[in-house]
């Protein structure tokens, strides 16, 4: 299960979105649903990654993905920083 919530911004030009859970199977193409909606209105969007507890491949690939469109990801656990940092070193 993955919960996606938008957190209160102080700025019209910006939102961050808090990710819950594991970040596998479906919730995958949900969260790049998410994102595409999100950042098709212009403004900047971080992702506050602090609450994701476990991510398959296609999860890896689908944050660094959004994070080369623009998107910032915030409060990454070492497990996903480090699952990153190795998929850019591979590619």
């Amino acid at each position: 299960m993955l919960r996606i919530s938008k957190l209160e911004s102080q700025s019209e030009s910006g939102a961050t979105l808090r990710i819950e859970g594991q970040l596998v199977g479906p919730w995958v193409e949900e969260l790049r649903t998410v994102c595409d909606k999100a950042t098709g209105k212009g403004k900047r969007v971080g992702l506050d990654c602090s609450g994701i507890v476990f991510a398959d491949a296609d999860g890896i690939s689908l944050l660094r993905a959004v994070r080369h469109k623009g998107l910032r990801l915030l409060n990454c656990s070492r497990f996903i920083q480090l699952h990153l940092e190795e998929s850019d070193a591979i590619g």
